[in-house]
């Protein structure tokens, strides 16, 4: 795709040049390059898919709708919280695989970049869940349940944090820590599938 779109731009620069929308647009296509290529490739499982989504502003405006509005047993306002929940459970193993990555120095260009936006999502996210985010029609958490199991995520996340902070950095990686960050990151999302279920159980 991303090629293609060149070849366009190319054939249009010795014209009528290019507008500034279409930088716009070629720089949103760039965004879609290597998890599209992944996909293509025949890997269509959800962390590609989910990272295609996510680093696309098109897309993921279309899918922050599409999400909000699907077909769920979760009653309509817990919606918003429940998709970010079962999209952290995916984040948090995508961590486990580019920590494996780095250590191995097999880490793809703009890993550090992308580990680091996914570390401010995340954080971001624990804190939408308790308090709420009316832009992206997340309610205050809950009940005292789904709240006391979010703490368990948050002091899993406190030690996580600066692992992956200093990985995403470039700094040498002890392959104790990238233990310990599969260990945090496969009882992390115990938590979630928890919180997962105590939204599905509410009315």
């Amino acid at each position: 795709m991303a090629t293609s779109v060149r070849e366009l731009y190319a054939l249009s620069s010795t014209s009528a040049g290019q507008s500034e929308v279409d930088y716009i647009l070629f720089d949103e296509v760039e965004t879609l390059t290597r998890s599209a290529q992944q996909i293509v490739a025949g890997d269509r499982h959800t962390v590609p898919v989910t990272l295609l989504i996510r680093t696309n502003p098109r897309l993921a405006a279309r899918y922050s709708q599409m999400r909000y509005n699907a077909t769920s047993d979760v009653a309509g306002k817990y919606r918003g919280s429940y998709a970010v929940v079962h999209e952290l459970r995916v984040v948090s193993q995508a961590f486990q695989r580019d920590l494996c990555l780095f250590l191995t120095d097999l880490a793809a260009s703009g890993a550090d970049r992308a580990m680091t936006e996914r570390i401010a999502y995340f954080s971001q996210s624990l804190q939408a869940l308790v308090i709420g985010d009316p832009e992206a029609r997340m309610i205050a958490v809950p009940n005292v349940h789904i709240k006391v199991t979010l703490g368990k995520v948050a002091a899993k996340w406190k030690t996580l944090e600066p692992i992956l902070s200093a990985a995403a950095s470039g700094d040498p990686i002890d392959p104790r820590n990238v233990q310990l960050a599969s260990v945090l990151g496969d009882a992390m999302l115990e938590n979630l599938d928890q919180i997962s279920d105590r939204f599905l159980a509410l009315k």
